[in-house]
C-alpha cells in the first residue's frame, strides 16, 4: 500500500477529529456542560476538595476508611510533630501524652470551624508556632508562603 503525505495527513486528521468527537459527547462531558456555570466557574478557580456547589462544606472523610475522602485534620495531624518524639507526627499512634492530646484537641476544635486549609494552618501555627511542624511541612509552608 503506498500512500502519499496528503493521504497521510488526512487520515490523521480526520483521527484526531473522532477522538475530539468521542470526547465532546462522552457522558462524562455531558455531565460538566449540565454543572451550572456558577459551579463551573468556581471548580475551575481551584475550589477545595470539601466545598459543594454553593459554598457549602462537606463532610471529607476519614482517608483511611476506603472512602476515598480527605481529611484536612489528618493533614494537620501529620503536619505537626510529636511534642514528646519530634521524629513521629501528630497522626502516629504511639504519639502520646497530655500535650499530644492538648494538640489533638486544638486542631479538632479549628478544624470544626470548617476552615480552608491555609487559615487551618495559620491558627494551628498561630497557637504553637512554626517550631511545632515537622521539617516537611515547614519547608512545604515556606514555599507556599514564597
Amino acid at each position: 500500500m503506498n500512500l502519499s503525505s496528503n493521504q497521510i495527513t488526512n487520515f490523521l486528521l480526520f483521527g484526531i477529529f473522532l477522538l475530539l468527537a468521542v470526547d465532546v459527547f462522552s457522558p462524562r462531558q455531558a455531565a460538566q456542560r449540565s454543572i451550572d456555570p456558577q459551579q463551573r466557574q468556581l471548580s475551575q478557580m481551584g475550589r477545595s476538595p470539601g466545598m459543594g456547589g454553593h459554598g457549602e462544606v462537606k463532610d471529607m472523610g476519614n482517608p483511611h476508611t476506603g472512602d476515598n475522602g480527605f481529611s484536612f485534620e489528618n493533614m494537620v495531624f501529620a503536619a505537626l510533630k510529636c511534642p514528646s518524639d519530634p521524629v513521629l507526627t501528630l497522626s502516629d499512634l504511639s504519639c502520646t501524652g497530655s500535650e499530644a492530646e492538648k494538640r489533638k484537641q486544638v486542631v479538632q476544635e479549628l478544624s470544626s470551624q470548617n476552615l480552608p486549609p491555609r487559615l487551618l494552618f495559620d491558627r494551628v501555627i498561630d497557637e504553637f508556632g512554626e517550631g511545632a511542624l515537622t521539617d516537611q511541612a515547614l519547608e512545604i509552608r515556606r514555599a507556599n508562603r514564597g
